[in-house]
Order: structure tokens, then C-alpha cells, then sequence
């Protein structure tokens, strides 16, 4: 844990290019569909949301979010975030798409002292980090 770069705590809020730092990453895709979101939570307390119309293309950040909390607790050996979104964007995914059911990746981004950062995900595609491809969508709920 020392030696990572964990952004100083701010005041909640909405933040762009979280990922060039440590974050946490959700991806929400409505099942057997293209149109998926990215959630991007920071220790900071700063998140983003993106609605994306397809693989990596049509991106929004205009999705609609009343109300965001986190709460980071560090220990010796581990970061905890726990996050609460309330996100009317979700039940308009559920209009939009008529799904019923949902595919979610779950990742984080984790930077170390010198900068260097290292990708987590429960799916990684072969080559490069890329936690937008459909293939790491392998959470169902």
C-alpha cells in the first residue's frame, strides 16, 4: 500500500480522464446489445459516467446522475471503496433497450509511486489492457 499513488480525497465530484490514475471501473452493457456504460469511481471521491453507443465509439458524459457518494477506508494491506450512485441513467437503459438483463465488467486501474500503472479486470482480451471490449463483460447478476 505505500507504495501506491492513491489520490488525495476531494470533494465529490465529477472528474474526466480518471483512469490515468488509480480508479475503479464498471462497464454495464444491457444483454445481447452494443450500447453500454463506464462508471469510473477515484479515491479522490470523484467518479464519471459514460454512455458509449457502441465498442469504444458514440461517447456521452451526459448520462443522468442525481447523486453520488464514496467513502475510501485504507488499511495495511488493502484500499476499500464503496460507492452509492443514484443513477436514473439506468432506468433509461432499461427503456431504451427493453433488456432484462445485464452483462458488467468490473476493473481498476492501480498506479504505483513512479507512475508505472498496472490493469486489473475478472477478464482481460488477449494484447493490450482494453476493458471496453465486449469479451470482459463476464459478470451477470
Amino acid at each position: 500500500m505505500a507504495r501506491l499513488s492513491i489520490p488525495a480525497r476531494a470533494t465529490s465530484r465529477r472528474g474526466a480522464d480518471l483512469w490515468r490514475t488509480s480508479c475503479g471501473e464498471a462497464f454495464i452493457r444491457p444483454r445481447g446489445g452494443t450500447l453500454y456504460w463506464e462508471i469510473n469511481i477515484s479515491p479522490s471521491s470523484e467518479w464519471s459516467v459514460y454512455r458509449f453507443a457502441s465498442y469504444r465509439s458514440g461517447r456521452s458524459d451526459e448520462a443522468n446522475v442525481a447523486d453520488v457518494e464514496i467513502e475510501v477506508a485504507r488499511f495495511e494491506r488493502r484500499l476499500e471503496i464503496e460507492a452509492s450512485l443514484v443513477t436514473p441513467f439506468l432506468h433509461e437503459v432499461l427503456e431504451e433497450s427493453r433488456a432484462t438483463e445485464f452483462d458488467v465488467g468490473l476493473s481498476t486501474v492501480i498506479e504505483d509511486e513512479s507512475g508505472v500503472l498496472s490493469y486489473w479486470a475478472l477478464a482481460h482480451p488477449p494484447g493490450k489492457p482494453d476493458f471496453h471490449q465486449p469479451s470482459c463483460f463476464i459478470y451477470r447478476p
